[in-house]
């Protein structure tokens, strides 16, 4: 998951953990993180990324390095456990 609220992480990790999954979580703050974001991004099998808890610029990226390493991307409307969920089980 890339952005989100940082104080919200533990529920998106039960979230995704209860869905069979593990979290792998990047902030979203862009400064000198290109290498570590397309790193998580290669090791993961889904990426979800919410727009109103992230800049521009790392909208772009994660949209450029999931279309790059053939990785399904998940943009969410919201940071919400409601949006998170309804992403993972759709």
């Amino acid at each position: 998951m890339v952005g989100g609220m940082t104080k919200m992480k533990s529920f998106y990790k039960d979230i995704i953990e209860k869905a069979g999954g593990e979290l792998d979580y990047h902030d979203g703050y862009m400064k000198n993180s290109h290498d570590n974001m397309e790193a998580r991004v290669r090791r993961c099998d889904m990426v979800l990324c919410p727009v109103n808890c992230n800049s521009h610029n790392a909208c772009l990226m994660v949209k450029r390095l999931c279309h790059c390493h053939n990785k399904p991307l998940k943009i969410l409307g919201s940071a919400s456990l409601s949006a998170l969920s309804q992403a993972l089980f759709d």
